[in-house]
């Protein structure tokens, strides 16, 4: 069995101990509750309870609250320490981020954006320490959002993943290109048209004159294809 990390020793409980700290008096004011959870992997694909100073491999972490007006959890978790929180007014589904909130709301600069490879016990408090304070000035806009408002912010998600989903295509045209140009000197011409179909939306003149005459070479050397 893999043993407990040493650096998540320190990290998760104190994400845990930061999170009841900043969320839980807010929560209990509103008249909520808090709880937490911590899992992390069980070595066979699926996830079991943790103890905080015992957490290996893949986990989570998180502090869940729910008042009469919102509901949502602040987490932490996966190889990354990625810190995030969401939020919904209590009659809506738990889906949007605190920090899609603050954009929607127009205040962008309230939530912070950099919580990846949160690693630095100084830098987690900071992080988790202004989400709670970025919660508690958003919760009464948050808990009266209109339909419109929420469906500008499913468009503004719809947009990033787009412009993230075709950064991804390009990067992967630009692999499969370089592959496909080392076959091509290899006069490999099944590869080379194996390569460049993947991604035949984007190719370039030049690269569509690759896989053209390598389709012809196939044919001179596939009779009958």
């Amino acid at each position: 069995m893999t043993t407990a990390d040493p650096h998540l020793r320190e990290l998760v409980p104190l994400f845990l101990t930061e999170s009841r700290r900043a969320f839980e008096p807010w929560v209990q004011s509103e008249g909520g509750a808090w709880t937490e959870e911590l899992v992390h992997g069980d070595g066979k694909g699926g996830l079991i309870a943790a103890a905080p100073h015992n957490v290996r491999g893949f986990f989570l972490a998180a502090g869940k609250f729910e008042t009469p007006r919102v509901i949502g959890e602040i987490s932490c978790g996966d190889r990354e320490f990625f810190i995030n929180t969401i939020v919904s007014p209590r009659n809506r589904d738990l889906t949007h981020g605190l920090w899609e909130w603050a954009n929607a709301l127009e205040r962008p600069d309230l939530v912070p954006r950099n919580t990846s490879f949160v690693l630095q016990p100084a830098r987690l408090q900071s992080i988790v320490r202004a989400m709670a304070t970025s919660l508690q000035e958003l919760a009464a806009s948050i808990a009266q959002a209109s339909d419109d408002l929420v469906r500008s912010m499913d468009a503004a998600r719809a947009i990033v993943q787009s412009a993230f989903d075709s950064r991804l295509r390009g990067h992967d045209h630009q692999r499969k290109a370089r592959q496909a140009a080392e076959a091509f000197v290899a006069k490999d011409w099944t590869r080379v048209i194996e390569l460049l179909r993947s991604v035949e939306d984007r190719l370039s003149a030049a690269e569509e004159g690759k896989l053209q005459y390598a389709l012809r070479q196939r044919g001179l050397r596939e009779p009958g294809q």
